[in-house]
């Protein structure tokens, strides 16, 4: 039994060394899971910025070709655009349908259009 105690012994050095690496990796592990969980933290706020970054940058360019298209319209191509304008030649019906007859010149009068309205046939 007294040689069992001196081996015993002589481990308890060797083994409270090993205690203690064992606690410096528990510890060391510890500290790698924090900063793996803050890197990856940090990379899903990369992404999602990445993501909204694509979307105003397709936004830009978009408006880009806007601003582009609306600088190549001059004036008379404008005209033809306008289908309101009917000097474009666009307008959805005749300018004639959309204006209201002229008032008679003298109280009592009748104009041609009145007269076409009133008729009977």
């Amino acid at each position: 039994g007294g040689q069992r105690r001196s081996r015993e012994s002589n481990r308890d050095p060797v083994h409270e060394e090993m205690e203690g690496h064992l606690e410096h990796l528990k510890k060391s592990a510890r500290a790698l899971t924090n900063k793996f969980q803050a890197t990856k933290d940090i990379l899903d706020q990369l992404k999602s910025s990445k993501q909204k970054l694509q979307e105003d940058y397709r936004n830009k360019v978009q408006a880009g070709k806007i601003d582009d298209a609306c600088i190549k319209v001059t004036p008379r191509k404008a005209m033809t655009l306008d289908r309101t304008d009917p000097r474009g030649g666009r307008c959805r019906e005749p300018m004639s349908a959309r204006r209201k007859p002229p008032r008679p010149a003298m109280p009592g009068a009748i104009s041609g259009l009145d007269m076409g309205l009133s008729m009977t046939f």
